[in-house]
């Protein structure tokens, strides 16, 4: 008895601690996503520089990847390889700026300008690279 008031002890917490984690994330939740610019602030020459996304259903993709963004603690972001700017303009006038950096130590980094918080979601590199690529 006591080992299963443990375990459900445990799991409520990572629980709760991972729904705590989603929550804090605004970025594309707040209002509907018009535009989405993408600026190559990287030393990578074999892409774009920038380039602007209006179509709703790659919009839409960029929305769910926010939605998968995790809260990222104790992080350094000034060890880095560059990041992209992504600009995030919604249907009521408000802006989001978030800094999608490569750091030497933490991986890929999400920084939201904004609030100052940072996150993790390594398909949001894969996401970004298709647009700076092909369209």
């Amino acid at each position: 008895m006591k080992i299963s008031f443990f375990l459900i002890s445990i799991f409520g917490t990572i629980f709760l601690g991972n729904c705590k984690s989603a929550a804090n994330n605004t970025i594309g939740q707040n209002d509907t996503i018009v535009k989405i610019q993408i600026i190559n602030r990287t030393p990578n020459h074999y892409i774009k520089s920038d380039t602007v996304i209006t179509i709703h259903d790659d919009l839409a993709e960029f929305s769910h990847q926010f939605k998968m963004m995790k809260e990222a603690f104790n992080t350094n972001i000034q060890s880095n390889f560059g990041f992209y700017e992504l600009k995030v303009f919604y249907k009521n006038g408000d802006k989001d700026t978030i800094d999608v950096i490569y750091t030497v130590f933490d991986g890929l980094v999400i920084a939201d300008e904004n609030t100052a918080r940072r996150y993790k979601n390594n398909d949001m590199d894969n996401l970004m690279l298709y647009y700076l690529r092909n369209k």
